[in-house]
C-alpha cells in the first residue's frame, strides 16, 4: 500500500464525516423541521379536503415509518354551515403496492342529515379511477342523530374498482350484542346503457338495527317509535324513475301511538311486533307488502273502531262497559296483504283462522271483512275520515298532489252535533 501523507488522511476523514454524518443529519433535521411546520400541516390540510369534498381540521401530521401517514385530531365540518359533521381521534395511511390500508381511531359520525356521507360515498365511487384496492377499517364507530347514538364495533371496508363498476364491501357488529354473522352492507356503483347506476344491499337479520338510525339514512321521519327496531335484508336499485327493491324481515317494539295516534285524528296504542314477509318499492312507491302484525294490550278509540267498519267493511262489537270513547283491548293480530289490487287482513287473535282482528276481556271487538281485498284507498278513509278534501287518488293525479299544497287533517269535533245523509231514491214510493 502507497504511504498517505498525513494531511490527507485527515482531508479524507474531514470529507468522510461531512458527508456520512454532517450533512445527513442537517438533512434529517430539515425534513423534520419541514413536516412539523405549519405550513406542512396546512398542506396536509388542504390536500385532505380535496379528497373529501369537506372542510377538514387537522391537529398534526407525522410519519412513524416509511410508507405511513398518521393524522391526528381529524375534524370534519361542512363547508357552508361549519356544521360538525364527524371527528376522527387518529388516521393511519399505509400505502402498499398492492393496497391501501387506512385505520381509523375513535371515530364519530353525525348522520342526523346524512347527505354528506351519501355524497361522499358517491364521490370516493365516482372518482376512484386508481384500481388499487382500498381497506378502512375502526374498531369503533359511533354513530349520532337527532335523539340517537349507536356504537359500532369490528367495522371493515374494501373499495374495489374496476372497468365497469366501482364497489364498497362493509361488515360491521353492534356494540355489547353478541351475534353470529356481522352486519353486511354493499354499495355500488356502475354504468348501465350509459347510465350510472347505484344499488345497495344490507343484510341485517343476525342483529336489530334502530329503526330511528335507518330512517335518520334516508332522510325520513321514525313514525314507529324511539325503541323499534329491524332485523332485515333490503336490496335496492337506482333506477332513472326512482328507486325499486325489495324488504324482509322483522320489526320490534313498533309503538302504535307514535305510528296512529301522533299522525291521525284516532287513538290506538299498545306495542306490535311486524314480520315482513315481503314488502316491494317500483318507482319509490310500495307495490306489495305482506306479513303479519300482533300487538298485546293497549287502548283504542271507538272513532277508529267506526272507520275500520265503514271504509273496510269490518265488523265491530262494543263491550257493554265502554268508558267514553276510548277502550281497552288485550291483544291485536292480523295477517296483511296489500297490493294493487288492495288490502286483504285476516284476523289470527286466539288461533288462526278465527277471523278475529282485535279482541278485549269480553270478546271479539273487531271482526274481518267477509269480502274480498279492500280498496287501498279505504285505507286511507278510515286513519283520515275527513271528507271535505276529496281528490282522486290515481297515478295520474300523484305528481300533481306532489306540486301542490296539501291541507293538514282536521280532527273530528267530539261536541258537534251528529250528521246526517239523505240519498236521493228513483224508483217510486209504494202505498
Amino acid at each position: 500500500m502507497f504511504p498517505i501523507h498525513d494531511r490527507t488522511r485527515r482531508w479524507i476523514c474531514r470529507t468522510i464525516f461531512i458527508f456520512g454524518g454532517v450533512l445527513p443529519m442537517l438533512a434529517v433535521a430539515a425534513w423534520a423541521a419541514v413536516i412539523h411546520s405549519a405550513s406542512h400541516l396546512e398542506a396536509v390540510r388542504v390536500r385532505v379536503e380535496e379528497a373529501l369534498g369537506l372542510q377538514v381540521r387537522l391537529a398534526s401530521v407525522s410519519y412513524p415509518q416509511p410508507g405511513a401517514t398518521l393524522l391526528a385530531g381529524m375534524e370534519l365540518l361542512d363547508p357552508e354551515s361549519g356544521e360538525a359533521l364527524g371527528s376522527i381521534r387518529m388516521v393511519e395511511m399505509i400505502d402498499e403496492a398492492s393496497c391501501k390500508t387506512i385505520v381509523l381511531s375513535q371515530l364519530e359520525i353525525n348522520v342526523a342529515r346524512p347527505r354528506w356521507l351519501w355524497n361522499l360515498i358517491d364521490n370516493r365511487l365516482r372518482l376512484w379511477a386508481d384500481q388499487t384496492p382500498m381497506r378502512l377499517s375502526a374498531s369503533e364507530l359511533t354513530a349520532r342523530w337527532n335523539g340517537g347514538v349507536q356504537t359500532f364495533v369490528d367495522c371493515n371496508a374494501q373499495l374495489e374498482s374496476t372497468s365497469k363498476s366501482h364497489t364498497i364491501t362493509a361488515a360491521f357488529q353492534l356494540a355489547n350484542v353478541q351475534a353470529r354473522e356481522p352486519i353486511g352492507l354493499h354499495i355500488e356503483r356502475s354504468s348501465k346503457g350509459g347510465q350510472p347506476a347505484s344499488s345497495v344491499s344490507l343484510d341485517a337479520r343476525s342483529a336489530a338495527l334502530p329503526a330511528s338510525l335507518l330512517a335518520a339514512l334516508m332522510e325520513r321521519g321514525n313514525y314507529l317509535g324511539e325503541k323499534s327496531t329491524l332485523r332485515s335484508a333490503i336490496r335496492a336499485q337506482e333506477m332513472p324513475d326512482g328507486w325499486e327493491g325489495e324488504f324482509t324481515g322483522q320489526l320490534e317494539n313498533v309503538d302504535l301511538n307514535s305510528l296512529v295516534s301522533d299522525q291521525f285524528p284516532h287513538r290506538l296504542s299498545g306495542t306490535a311486533s311486524v314480520t315482513v314477509e315481503k314488502a316491494i318499492v317500483h318507482r319509490s312507491r310500495l307495490e306489495e307488502f305482506r306479513g303479519t302484525i300482533s300487538a298485546g294490550r293497549g287502548v283504542v278509540s271507538e272513532s277508529l273502531l267506526a272507520s275500520a267498519a265503514e271504509s273496510l267493511n269490518m265488523r265491530r262489537e262494543l263491550p257493554r262497559t265502554v268508558a267514553g270513547r276510548v277502550m281497552q283491548y288485550e291483544e291485536l293480530s292480523a295477517t296483511f296483504d296489500l297490493d294493487t289490487r288492495g288490502l286483504l287482513l285476516r284476523g289470527q287473535c286466539g288461533k288462526n283462522g278465527s277471523g278475529i282482528i282485535m279482541r278485549g276481556r269480553e270478546g271479539a271487538i273487531l271482526w274481518q271483512s267477509s269480502a274480498g281485498p279492500t280498496p287501498v284507498v279505504n285505507l286511507v278513509k278510515a286513519l283520515v275520515p275527513d271528507s271535505r278534501t276529496q281528490v282522486p287518488a290515481t297515478r295520474q293525479t300523484d305528481w300533481l298532489l306532489n306540486l301542490l299544497p296539501i291541507p293538514d287533517v282536521l280532527p273530528h269535533d267530539p261536541s258537534a252535533p251528529p250528521e246526517a245523509r239523505l240519498r236521493a231514491i228513483d224508483a217510486p214510493l209504494r202505498k
